[in-house]
């Protein structure tokens, strides 16, 4: 009787975990250059929960600027692209069925202009590895 109790309770467990694998919810979309209009490989892709601000899940993008993440749950997120070289974009996406096609998104690239660079000779005798004899 305990033996058959054990197995039931294992199989149920074994139900809700296959459950809740099934229940993936998938979002894809592709990254732009907002300039060229060519796709931005390896544009970082971060899903997170807005009341605490923890990252859910990530990916990057394919060479072809698509990508494809997973979450187990419904809800309203933020989602984060960016790539180094860009502007970070923020937007509120609402997750309410197991395939979400977000389209087309452009990273703007960034502006932020370097400061002066000066070369300065090294002192005599002195290389970039210091000053060795042979």
């Amino acid at each position: 009787m305990l033996f058959n109790l054990l197995r039931v309770k294992l199989l149920a467990f074994q139900i809700m975990v296959s459950a809740l694998a099934l229940s993936q919810n998938t979002i894809t979309g592709t990254i732009y250059d907002q300039s060229t209009r060519q796709p931005i490989e390896f544009a970082q892709i971060a899903l997170i929960q807005p009341s605490d601000s923890l990252l859910v899940t990530g990916g990057l993008t394919n060479q072809y600027g698509r990508f494809e993440i997973h979450t187990g749950s419904s809800g309203n997120y933020l989602m984060r692209i960016g790539y180094i070289g860009y502007t970070e974009k923020w937007k509120n996406i609402q997750i309410i069925s197991e395939n979400n096609y977000l389209g087309r998104g452009y990273l703007a690239p960034s502006t932020t202009a370097l400061g002066e660079v000066q070369m300065m000779p090294l002192a005599s005798g002195a290389g970039l590895l210091g000053s060795h004899k042979l």
